[in-house]
């Protein structure tokens, strides 16, 4: 949590990210705290990852992610090559979060934590580094008969 008081906020703050159209932007950089349900347009989160879990599919791809207050929320990438991940320790800074609040009840407890939705991994800056193309996963068709 000390590093991303520091250098590491440093290294991002001034960072140009790009909009779904490809233009360049600056987007301010907030605590998760501050997250609200839905998109957050103009606003970047940055954390180190601290869990991850794995499925049988890979796919989607889930970590635990923690910023500089504490907060830790599920980070969840999509459409990602079974190739690519991130491991424990690395930062990622995610411009324009699409947050949700989750609550679940079970056995009489519940249990309530942030999630962030993540369409490609190449929306992300991990390690302060644009991620490569090969980390997304191509596209695929399928083709099934159907009687007339």
């Amino acid at each position: 949590m000390s590093s991303l008081r520091g250098r590491e906020l440093h290294n991002h703050q001034d960072r140009l990210y790009h909009t779904p159209s490809g233009a360049p932007t600056r987007l301010a950089l907030h605590p998760l705290s501050s997250l609200t349900p839905g998109n957050n347009p103009g606003t970047a989160i940055l954390g180190k990852v601290v869990f991850s879990l794995t499925t049988e599919e890979k796919v989607p791809f889930t970590v635990g992610l923690l910023d500089g207050e504490g907060t830790c929320v599920a980070v969840t990438v999509y459409n990602m090559a079974e190739s690519w991940g991130v491991l424990i320790g690395d930062t990622i800074a995610i411009p324009r979060p699409i947050y949700t609040h989750h609550s679940v009840e079970h056995k009489d407890k519940t249990f309530a934590f942030g999630g962030i939705r993540v369409d490609s991994p190449l929306l992300l800056l991990v390690n302060g580094r644009n991620q490569n193309p090969a980390s997304q996963a191509a596209p695929v068709l399928a083709h099934r008969p159907c009687a007339e």
